[in-house]
């Protein structure tokens, strides 16, 4: 997780929680967008590349970034309510009749 407290100037103090360090960035107009360029140093420790996506939260002041989470179908099938009826036109498909080459 990076972690960069916000500053009047632009100017962004970032850090890092495993190396215990400070290191000053410059937010630099690209396009449109505002980006913050990350050295390859901090690329590096944190395993990120250009193109993977993050997930930015801004709380008490602070802009975080997280790796986005990878949804498995194990994490989809434990949102569930297995004890929910199952929906009704579930069971109007159950009971149609075949209507091709379909093989029971």
């Amino acid at each position: 997780m990076l972690y960069i407290p916000r500053f009047q100037d632009y100017n962004l103090a970032m850090f890092n929680n495993a190396l215990h360090t400070n290191m000053e960035i410059v937010l630099r107009r690209y396009g449109n967008s505002t980006v913050a360029v990350l050295p390859p140093s901090v690329l590096k420790e944190f395993r990120l590349s250009a193109g993977q996506p993050m997930t930015l939260t801004a709380d008490d002041g602070k802009i975080v970034l997280t790796r986005k989470s990878k949804v498995t179908l194990a994490d989809l099938i434990a949102q569930c309510d297995l004890s929910a009826p199952p929906p009704a036109d579930l069971e109007w498909w159950d009971n149609a009749r075949p209507v091709g080459n379909e093989v029971l």
